[in-house]
């Protein structure tokens, strides 16, 4: 059963309601587990490991070119630049696609 109703953008304190209503924590430990998720993934990413979360997304690390010019010249030669590269698979990337509201992305999940 969905408890949290997703009405805006979601911030770290939105996030954290959310997550305390779902789960039926209180609302410091919510804040405590999206921090510690934020922590984590931002550790594996800056080690330049994948974080890939079934039926959700793949976050993983990357290099872009930045061509010499670059930000109306201030960039004088070019070099590469570490970023992230965000990936949709699954059924996230499926109720994404099909702009249905999911219920959750589990297996048995069921579209409202």
């Amino acid at each position: 059963m969905v408890r949290a109703k997703i009405t805006e953008d979601l911030n770290f304190i939105e996030m954290s309601k959310a997550v305390a209503a779902e789960t039926g924590w209180s609302q410091a430990d919510a804040q405590q587990a999206v921090q510690a998720v934020v922590d984590i993934t931002g550790r594996a990413l800056a080690a330049g490991f994948k974080v890939k979360l079934p039926n959700a997304f793949t976050l993983e690390p990357s290099r872009r070119r930045v061509p010499a010019g670059a930000l109306g010249g201030r960039v004088k030669r070019s070099h590469y630049e570490r970023t992230v590269r965000f990936h949709l698979n699954g059924r996230l990337l499926e109720a994404v696609r099909s702009g249905h509201k999911v219920t959750t992305l589990k297996k048995s999940g069921k579209t409202v």
